[in-house]
C-alpha cells in the first residue's frame, strides 16, 4: 500500500470552509513511516516554536489500488 503525507489548505473564509490547495510531501510504503514523519514535522515545530495556521492540515491519507 502507498500512504501519503498530505498538506491540505483550507479556505476558512468561507462557510463551510472549502479547500484552497493541496500538497503531497512524501509518499510511504507503511503508514507507520508516514505517522512517524507527521510526528517528526509537529515536533520540529515545537522545537522551533512556531504555531500552525488555522488553516493548514497534514496527514497521511492512504492511496488505494496502488503499490510502491
Amino acid at each position: 500500500m502507498t500512504w501519503m503525507l498530505m498538506v491540505i489548505i483550507l479556505n476558512l473564509e468561507l462557510s463551510p470552509p472549502a479547500v484552497h490547495n493541496t500538497y503531497i510531501i512524501e509518499m510511504f510504503s507503511s503508514q507507520k513511516e508516514c505517522i512517524e514523519k507527521h510526528n517528526d514535522f509537529f515536533d520540529e515545530l515545537k522545537n522551533r516554536k512556531l504555531t500552525v495556521p488555522d488553516n493548514f492540515n497534514l496527514g497521511c491519507v492512504l492511496l488505494k489500488g496502488t503499490r510502491i
